[in-house]
């Protein structure tokens, strides 16, 4: 890196008067940055892409396409970073540049709709991020035809923003139709193929039905053992979420295993300051934490913390995870006082990012309230469960297990003001909804799975 740094620092930002020297020094900023920002390296990365896009618009002008590439890769690493308000203009210019070099029906605009859509997505705009991606999907089904390749990445990132704004019923037919179209096209035992299917696990997850989901993650940690051997980062990622859905069927036993492997393969892989070490990390406190050994959890959550506030800021909602976990740990360990203020900035990253009905927020007012409630402060915590409750249910559905959760959590906090009466049929509700699917901890931890 310091050689990049050095061959290129004599080249002013305006390109210089050299314009093949210029464009050289460009893409030697451009991959110096896209190398760092794949290694987790994104505060090093931005001055690099900046930098590039400095030169790029020096020497193309405005509205060149190279100008839209490197003003969509400073985009992604400002993503990365949490800053998806200052990424969200870049994409967008990068959207208008390719529509008027392209037209409106080019694969390249489809790029840019699926890009700018993934910002809309962190900004809690799901609605125009799904319009972005379904225009995206469509230009593709025009280009390809309906069985493409690349129709199964459109569908499987449309399906994966249904997702995350809570409509994981809808998501299951697209990510299904992906992986259709991936072993067709792949063979049943390719690493695209592995995606997909982890992806149709994380879904069916979502809908409650963990035990679904744990074949296909078996047989997508296999393809990828098999394809990149047992150390590659891949496999620590289907590692961990096994491990994940292993710990939703309460067999945190067989979870650890897993997940202390994963761990040891990205310390390796990627040194110890990395965020998929902060996710790994994150993981296996959890499953800890299920174990009993809250005290041997706390310091992995209290380092992978420090790590995502180092990568991310202070206001990621990947920090406000770590903030919500390393609370619930506290709290196990009996000192309430101490996760409250945790939980209640992990609430306000969770509004500011996601809005104020989305299931994170519901994840957020619930672990809050069971915190409220640990001190003491019954008249707080309820209307913070009956928000959650509200939520849940009209993200979920009425029979999703994490309505189950606050319900359960809603009616031991009314128990414990004396309304026995009110608390009865919100338990007796709960019981049901965990007789058909596997419920969840009482104050459950949300872990991070990629």
């Amino acid at each position: 890196m310091p050689h990049v740094l050095t061959a290129t620092g004599h080249v002013p930002d305006d390109g210089g008067e050299d314009s093949a020297v210029a464009q050289d020094c460009s893409y030697l900023l451009d991959r110096a940055g896209t190398f760092l920002q794949a290694h987790g390296r994104y505060v090093e990365a931005t001055p690099l892409l900046e930098r590039a896009l400095a030169i790029k618009e020096a020497v193309y002008g405005p509205d060149h396409p190279d100008v839209a590439t490197g003003l969509n890769n400073l985009a992604m690493v400002l993503q990365d970073l949490g800053d998806a308000a200052a990424a969200r203009p870049l994409l967008e210019r990068a959207l208008v540049i390719a529509e008027a070099v392209y037209g409106p029906d080019h694969p390249d605009v489809a790029t840019g709709l699926n890009n700018l859509a993934t910002v809309l997505r962190d900004l809690g705009d799901a609605a125009a991020a799904r319009s972005l991606l379904e225009r995206a999907l469509a230009i593709a089904e025009a280009v390809h035809g309906p069985d493409h390749p690349d129709v199964a990445i459109r569908l499987s990132n449309l399906a994966m923003v249904l997702r995350a704004s809570g409509d994981a019923a809808s998501a299951r037919p697209l990510v299904e139709r992906a992986l259709a179209i991936a072993e067709v096209m792949h063979g049943p035992d390719h690493p695209v193929v592995a995606t997909r299917l982890n992806n149709l696990a994380t879904v069916l997850r979502d809908l409650g039905d963990a035990a679904a989901a744990r074949p296909l993650l078996e047989r997508a940690l296999v393809i990828v053992e098999v394809v990149y051997g047992p150390d590659h980062p891949v496999v620590a990622i289907r590692l961990s979420n096994l491990a994940t859905v292993l710990r939703d069927l309460g067999d945190a036993a067989a979870a650890r295993p897993l997940l202390e492997r994963a761990l040891v393969i990205a310390e390796a892989v990627y040194g110890p300051d990395h965020p998929d070490v902060a996710t790994g990390l994150n993981n296996l406190a959890m499953v800890l934490q299920d174990l009993g050994d809250a005290a041997a959890a706390r310091p992995l959550l209290e380092r992978a913390l420090v790590i995502a506030e180092v990568v991310y800021g202070p206001d990621h909602p990947d920090v406000a995870t770590g903030l919500n976990n390393l609370a619930t740990v506290l709290q196990d360990l009996g000192d309430a006082a101490a996760a409250r203020p945790l939980l209640e900035r992990a609430l306000a990253i969770a509004e500011a990012v996601h809005g104020p009905d989305h299931p994170d927020v519901a994840i957020r007012l619930n672990n809050l309230a069971m915190v409220l409630r640990a001190s003491g402060d019954t008249a707080a915590a309820r209307p913070l469960l009956e928000r959650a409750a509200a939520i849940a249910e009209a993200v979920h559905g009425p029979d999703h297990p994490v309505v189950a959760t606050v319900l359960n959590n809603l009616a031991i906090l009314l128990r414990d003001v004396g309304d026995a009466g009110a608390a009865r049929p919100l338990l007796e509700r709960a019981v049901v909804i965990d007789e058909a699917a596997t419920g969840l901890a009482q104050s459950y931890s949300e872990e991070i799975v990629k």
